[in-house]
């Protein structure tokens, strides 16, 4: 069994990259800022892997995120991917 571990994070002043749109993601993005976090938000569309570039934590919500997730996990980047509990 693949246990979720709960943490907390000081995000202050860390990159964080949102990829995606949405409400969930809207609400992430927010909260985000209000814990300090430098945050930048990309369109599916104009991600680039360049963009996890100095990147603490990314926020995905897309279709499909292996894609982001296989980066993030191959740079040790933290990921998020919203409502996809495999990546």
């Amino acid at each position: 069994m693949n246990f979720r571990y709960p943490i907390f994070l000081d995000l202050s002043g860390k990159r964080c990259v949102a990829i995606g749109e949405g409400v969930e993601l809207a609400r992430k993005v927010k909260s985000l800022a209000e814990a300090g976090a430098d945050v930048v938000q990309v369109s599916p569309q104009a991600f680039k892997p360049d963009d996890l570039e100095g990147c603490f934590l990314v926020l995905t919500d897309q279709k499909d995120n292996s894609e982001v997730f296989r980066l993030a996990e191959q740079n040790g980047v933290l990921c998020n991917s919203v409502d996809d509990p495999e990546n």
